[in-house]
């Protein structure tokens, strides 16, 4: 091998490596930082596109006409203690078994504190007359998750786990119809139902896991 091609082909090894070790990792560093920003502001507008669509969804439901109070207030009593103890004679009797009746108490209890922590964690302002929405019901706790749609999403979750399609149809959509009548008084976003409706779905499957261990045969 002549001296020449030696020295080009430790050039050439040399411009590798300081392409390697210099210029890929500057590339790469320039690349991810545009997909960052891009991202980041993709982000940005898709909340903003979100939050804007949250609002629309909200104030069609709260200029819903009024003559629909009672019957979103009656609804709205099975996201709540009360409704609860309206329920639980029902749950003994469709049962026959004290444990539906703890696992309900238990998951509506858990439910509340859960939603009333997270309240207080993400303190998210509840909607306003400003924004165009009908509010019907003034609160003075934060927003996000709907307590009302933690709680009878927990419920729902508790009964519904236990019986058949059709039944467990009319429980999560009595836990639906609350959640819906949360929009209808202007207490809530779409965003915090939702929420609320996850995180109790998830208390509902805690309890039922940690009763099934309890008392694995019913």
């Amino acid at each position: 091998m002549s001296f020449s091609v030696g020295l080009e082909r430790l050039l050439a090894s040399i411009s590798s490596r300081s392409l390697r070790m210099v210029i890929i990792p500057k590339v790469r560093t320039a690349v991810l930082g545009a997909v960052g920003i891009a991202s980041g502001t993709a982000l940005a507008a898709m909340n903003d596109w979100l939050a804007s669509i949250d609002r629309t969804l909200v104030e069609a439901a709260s200029g819903a006409p009024d003559f629909l109070s009672p019957v979103a207030e009656a609804v709205m009593i099975f996201g709540s203690l009360v409704g609860l103890v309206a329920v639980i004679p029902f749950a003994y009797l469709r049962f026959s078994s004290f444990v539906i009746v703890v696992e309900l108490f238990a998951a509506g209890v858990i439910a509340r504190i859960v939603s009333d922590l997270s309240k207080q964690a993400f303190s998210t302002p509840r909607p306003t007359i400003e924004q165009g929405i009908n509010v019907r019901e003034v609160a003075d706790s934060f927003s996000f998750p709907s307590g009302h749609a933690t709680f009878a999403f927990a419920i729902a979750t508790v009964w519904g786990t236990r019986v058949s399609s059709w039944e467990r149809i009319a429980v999560f959509g009595l836990a639906t119809a609350v959640a819906v009548g949360r929009l209808y008084v202007g207490a809530h976003f779409v965003v915090d139902i939702v929420g609320g409706a996850a995180v109790g779905i998830l208390v509902g499957v805690a309890v039922r896991a940690v009763a099934s261990r309890i008392v694995p045969s019913r």
